[in-house]
């Protein structure tokens, strides 16, 4: 009768064989119950299909050792082995890159970070050390403005008297006739203040504009002089041509004293700038110091976490032998059981169960109709 139940199973195990392997062996990392029990399911449903795909209705020896052999070798496979690296070349590559890291931080990296840390202190010490002045100089503006708009009014009547009065009359007029002051006063003060960064190169601008202003001075006056003929014109010229020398000197007093300041300011300045990046690069050093010898750190730990893992399966295999092999004999004699069932006309426990549970469901849809 076992022909009947093979043909019977035929179709069965072809739909079987279409279906994943059940057989994928689970992580079992630190020995987890419910992987376990996973893996002795998935062993209990291979001996049952090995008998109910046979047909046979006793137990052969041949089959059982066979699937016996099966479950030991999957357990094995699962359990791993235990780290060797005298026997395994891996197992031995991989301690001998855990050597190279171990050397690589304490030989290299620590010592480093050590060395990095003490520059930090130093250069911080250095930085915190370097005195510079107060503040930066900064072009005295206000004074500017005020010499410009003095050295536009100084130079107005004399404009507007002998270049406009002929042309142009009313309050444009003396508009017009302050913009040369305000020109001429910008332009000196451009060349006697602004050049204080870089006295040597810009001397001849200074010497330039000092000489400049003083001629253009001392010019208006002779026009003012020859274009008046009273003595409190000639005496309010003079008055005007004193104001202009005097904003032409005081203009040069400021951008002296400018040039001083920032000669005294500056090397200080760039002192501190440069210690300031001397510590600014010792500190990414140390960061990445760090950093490195986090990345060693954390590869081995993982090392170690992978070794005991590895320890802890190789030391489940008897346990995880036993339990497979008892697995897939209890699964192989259930399917012998149910083949020897259905040749009875009895039906196992678990399908009328089933078929019970199939009546009442379909009894209450009945009733809720």
């Amino acid at each position: 009768m076992n022909w009947f139940l093979k043909d019977k199973n035929k179709q069965k195990s072809q739909d079987r064989s279409s279906k994943p392997a059940r057989m994928a062996a689970p992580d079992i990392m630190g020995g987890s119950e419910t992987a376990i029990l996973r893996f002795q399911a998935g062993l209990s449903d291979e001996g049952a299909l090995r008998a109910t795909d046979s047909g046979a209705t006793r137990v052969d020896t041949a089959t059982l050792n066979a699937c016996l052999q099966h479950a030991e070798a999957a357990a094995r496979e699962l359990g791993g082995s235990p780290f060797d690296p005298e026997s395994n070349a891996y197992d031995k590559a991989q301690q001998a890159q855990q050597d190279v890291r171990m050397r690589e931080l304490q030989e290299e990296v620590r010592p480093a970070i050590k060395a990095a840390e003490e520059e930090v202190r130093t250069r911080r010490d250095a930085l915190s050390n370097c005195v510079t002045s107060a503040s930066k100089p900064q072009p005295p503006m206000l004074s500017v403005l005020f010499s410009t708009g003095l050295m536009s009014i100084s130079l107005a009547p004399t404009v507007h008297d002998v270049l406009l009065g002929a042309f142009i009359g009313g309050p444009l007029a003396w508009m017009v006739a302050c913009l040369p002051g305000a020109f001429a006063g910008l332009l000196i003060s451009i060349t006697l203040i602004s050049t204080y960064k870089d006295p040597d190169k810009y001397r001849q601008v200074r010497l330039a504009g000092f000489f400049g202003g003083l001629v253009f001075a001392v010019a208006m006056g002779v026009l003012r002089f020859t274009q008046v003929t009273t003595l409190p014109g000639m005496l309010f010229g003079g008055a005007l041509t004193l104001l202009e020398v005097g904003i032409v000197l005081l203009l040069k007093s400021l951008g002296d004293g400018l040039r001083a300041r920032w000669q005294e300011y500056w090397p200080a300045a760039q002192e501190k700038e440069r210690l300031a990046r001397l510590l600014q690069a010792a500190e990414t050093e140390v960061n990445y110091r760090k950093q490195r010898a986090a990345e060693l750190e954390a590869q081995m730990t993982e090392f170690r976490r992978e070794l005991y893992e590895r320890e802890a399966r190789a030391r489940q295999i008897p346990t995880l032998v036993a339990a497979a092999k008892a697995a897939i004999e209890d699964g192989y004699r259930k399917g012998i059981a149910q083949n020897q069932a259905k040749l009875l006309g009895v039906k196992p426990t678990a399908l009328v169960k089933g078929e019970a549970d199939d009546s009442n469901n379909e009894k209450a849809g009945g009733n809720h109709e």
